[in-house]
């Protein structure tokens, strides 16, 4: 019984730091200005990735990109566009995107380069745009931390009561 109880434990605290230490260092990279994290809201990219993937991509200067590189661009409140640079100019770069067959090509100016694409996470960005919204705030921010702020009271509660301790009884 001892036996099954510690090996419980040791993988409840296994599959937790398999959890929690990529998504800290996913965070620490991010808070560093490092990466950019984006859902995919279209298939123009299809097959290197689909709509609802999350893309992960590495800040760059456009000196740093070259032909077949997949980058995000777009002026200050765009929505970042990815596509893949077929030719790269004096002061632009021509882009596609892989699933259109037609030559449908677009230039981009090199001071609106954002990032590089590093890799994707499939279907991760149907979680996030959830969690966006109002259910998904609600279940997933407001319900949690009413219940750690309910557990927190409870345990601040029943540590003030004092407990009598009796004496034992001598004949």
């Amino acid at each position: 019984m001892r036996r099954t109880m510690n090996q419980k434990r040791t993988k409840k605290t296994v599959s937790s730091i398999l959890i929690i230490v990529p998504l800290l260092i996913l965070a620490a990279t991010y808070c560093l200005n490092n990466i950019k994290v984006a859902v995919v809201l279209s298939d123009s990219m299809r097959p290197t990735f689909s709509t609802g993937d999350l893309i992960i991509s590495k800040l760059i200067s456009s000196e740093e990109v070259n032909i077949g590189d997949v980058i995000s661009y777009g002026k200050n409140k765009e929505v970042p566009i990815t596509h893949r640079v077929m030719k790269i100019e004096k002061n632009s770069f021509t882009t596609k995107g892989d699933s259109v067959s037609i030559d449908n090509t677009e230039n981009v100016e090199k001071s609106t380069i954002i990032s590089k694409y590093v890799f994707r996470v499939p279907y991760a960005g149907y979680i996030i745009n959830w969690i966006s919204s109002p259910w998904g705030f609600l279940l997933f921010y407001v319900i949690p931390i009413n219940y750690i702020c309910y557990t927190i009271i409870k345990r601040i509660i029943y540590s003030r009561k004092s407990h009598k301790r009796y004496m034992p009884q001598v004949f």
